[in-house]
């Protein structure tokens, strides 16, 4: 305790003694009226008796009507003064229920606040647990695809259009869990490299694999005719010419330095998360130069829609587990360009 709690605390004691005498002194006084009203009754009384029996000169039936007189200014004052204290305690006892009132409403309101918190603590506990079962059935999908591949026959076309399928349908479900988790709809899509950068091009050439089945209804029917230069979008530039192994932002129109080769992105996306499809970089290559060989973008239209760590952390290993199934459909394929087949449900 510091010397100016010390104080304080004296200062404090001090004002609750003098309130503490002050109300004492006035029960005394209020008391002493009382007494003194009640033996100014009793003497006037005996006064006025014997005055009238005429045992008593008429004087002193002059001195009881003073006394009478002093009686009723001092009943008038304990009256007074016994008002004013029961003021005083009606005061006090408004003034504590009042404070009762307050606490009650300050309590109400923190009890509220719990309620709503362990509310949504719950409903995140049950998106997060959803979100968890939905990425283990995405996981068994892409290798139920690598095990076909293995065991059956088909060809680099073959393989392409099964790939697609099976991305479609895990975009589909990465769609629906973000969607789920922020509450606002999340688009997704894959980005995939024609011409890869390497330490020679640093530059490199995108187009859109495929998206969820949702978003390419309304954004799908250009990605067919559409490139994208990584050097004229700062989200894949970032992943690739730095150290950084994703991009996110919740407000990309007053993200610092962000641009963007569409020139209508700001009605496409606010905000956006893009992580790599790749593995590590293996022997002498460039630590910038990893294997990769394209993006996993999720997007919405609305700002502040991604918790940003727990997202990243979300989709890593969705993103990271496509690597191998495209890596082998590139292998088999030899296409400069993988189109993807039409959609059998348009």
């Amino acid at each position: 305790m510091t010397g100016r709690d010390s104080l304080a605390d004296q200062a404090g004691e001090a004002q609750d003694w003098k309130a503490r005498f002050s109300a004492a002194r006035r029960r005394v006084t209020y008391r002493a009226f009382g007494w003194l009203s009640a033996i100014g009754s009793l003497c006037t009384i005996a006064m006025t008796i014997a005055a009238l029996a005429g045992s008593l000169a008429p004087w002193v039936f002059a001195i009881g009507f003073v006394a009478f007189s002093v009686t009723l200014i001092g009943l008038v004052l304990y009256t007074t003064g016994a008002r004013r204290t029961a003021e005083l305690k009606l005061e006090h006892s408004r003034g504590d229920s009042r404070v009762l009132e307050e606490g009650k409403r300050s309590l109400e309101e923190h009890i509220r606040g719990l309620e709503a918190r362990l509310e949504a603590g719950s409903k995140a506990f049950g998106s997060h647990r959803l979100a968890f079962g939905d990425i283990h059935r995405m996981v068994h999908e892409l290798r139920d695809y690598l095990y076909e591949a293995d065991v059956s026959d088909w060809d680099g076309e073959e393989r392409r259009r099964e790939l697609y399928r099976v991305a479609v349908g895990i975009l589909g479900d990465v769609s629906a869990m973000m969607t789920r988790l922020t509450g606002r709809t999340c688009a997704t899509c894959v980005k995939l490299f024609v011409d890869p950068p390497d330490a020679s091009n640093e530059d490199g050439t995108l187009i859109t694999f495929c998206r969820d089945r949702e978003s390419a209804r309304t954004r799908g029917q250009r990605d067919r005719q559409e490139t994208f230069q990584v050097s004229e979008n700062h989200d894949f530039s970032r992943i690739v010419h730095s150290d950084e192994n994703f991009f996110t932002s919740n407000d990309l129109s007053g993200h610092e330095g962000y641009y963007n080769e569409r020139p209508d992105w700001r009605s496409r996306y606010l905000s956006a998360l893009v992580l790599p499809i790749q593995r590590s970089n293996i022997g002498d290559e460039p630590e910038r130069f990893h294997d990769i060989l394209g993006f996993l973008c999720v997007d919405a239209k609305e700002t502040q829609v991604f918790d940003e760590s727990f997202s990243v952390e979300l989709l890593a290993p969705i993103s990271d587990s496509m690597y191998w199934p495209l890596h082998l459909m590139h292998q088999a394929t030899r296409r400069e360009t993988p189109d993807g087949p039409e959609d059998d449900d348009g």
